[in-house]
């Protein structure tokens, strides 16, 4: 149950690991799931970032478009300027026409005042969105924060603290723990009472998905075919948790992955080949050899993979085992948008 709950805890919290996260934090996340009507576990519907022990909810876009679609009487058109599609945003208008409503609801997106790093890959279509998203705030009230909004406002650290810069941190006393009191002691056991809560809400949402997590294999004998001899590639750039590690070359199918980013490289020696950056049910980066031609590579692509533990080359005989995930085989999933 432990390991089940800290699975869901990799699914539902961006960049941070498990052990970081209490069931407190991960029940306040399931109750605004629920409040919401959105699949908590679903790839691009909501996740979370905890904040000094409690947590900044984010809705992706899918989770915007399912609340549209929800609601009785509800339509909406958004249009990119300049409208040639091959020029650079200069901003997006968004109308949501309520039935019974004598006037639009309306918002216009100005390019310059959202931009984020994200947006240099898709421009037009990240300019789009945010006029979406931004319009339907109108409509639908209480509407949590997305990913942009959050980052733009400080809310969210984009850039996580390097261990390094962990250590040069000086280390701070620890406090003296004092006997609680009066108020101070009924805010405790009703934190307490809420732990347990906790737990039984992680439970149940535990039970609803342990039948699509597979048991990961015993590590095999090593060989010769599973040694990646190009191992500039594999750097930590990236805190993302696996929700499945890979240690071994024994195939394990993960759908409803979407890919985040990706780039054409030479590893091992095989040129056309793909490292890229993936989340859902599998999180981490990924491998492709000599995959660059096949489809599913695209930004926010959702794909269903076929992946496989392979041995990183040691550079002593005393370094542990290092494996990194890459693809036997990969094909396109119709996103429900």
């Amino acid at each position: 149950m432990e390991q089940m709950i800290d699975i869901i805890k990799s699914q539902c919290f961006r960049n941070v690991h498990p052990a970081e996260i209490t069931n407190a934090q991960l029940a306040v996340y399931v109750s605004i799931a629920n409040t919401l009507q959105l699949n908590p576990l679903l790839p691009g519907m909501m996740y979370a970032y905890p904040d000094r022990g409690s947590i900044i909810p984010i809705v992706g876009p899918d989770g915007v478009f399912k609340k549209l679609s929800e609601l009785p009487g509800v339509s909406y058109t958004c249009t990119v300027y300049p409208e040639d599609v091959t020029m650079k945003p200069t901003h997006a208008t968004c109308e949501i026409h309520v039935e019974g409503k004598e006037r639009p609801y309306t918002y216009t997106a100005i390019y310059s005042e959202w931009v984020t790093p994200n947006w240099s890959k898709r421009p037009r279509h990240w300019n789009w969105l945010r006029a979406v998203k931004q319009c339907s705030r109108q409509v639908i009230h209480g509407l949590p924060m997305d990913q942009d909004e959050a980052e733009g406002s400080g809310m969210i650290n984009v850039t996580p603290t390097t261990d390094d810069e962990k250590a040069d941190a000086p280390d701070r006393p620890a406090p003296i723990k004092r006997a609680t009191k009066g108020a101070a002691a009924a805010k405790e056991n009703t934190a307490k009472k809420a732990e347990k809560v906790a737990e039984k809400v992680a439970e149940t949402v535990a039970e609803t998905v342990a039948e699509t997590v597979k048991k990961t294999p015993e590590p095999k004998t090593k060989s010769k075919d599973e040694v990646i001899v190009d191992t500039e590639l594999v750097d930590e750039t990236t805190n993302l948790e696996p929700v499945v590690e890979l240690t071994n070359a024994e195939e394990q199918v993960f759908e409803a992955v979407r890919v985040m980013e990706f780039k054409k490289a030479n590893i091992g020696g095989v040129a056309n080949s793909i490292a890229a950056i993936v989340e859902g049910s599998y999180a981490g980066k990924i491998y492709h050899i000599g995959g660059g031609d096949d489809q599913g590579w695209q930004i926010e692509e959702l794909v269903k993979l076929t992946l496989k533990g392979r041995l990183l080359k040691k550079e002593k005989e005393t370094d542990p085992d290092k494996y990194v995930a890459t693809v036997a085989k990969i094909s396109i999933e119709r996103d429900s948008q």
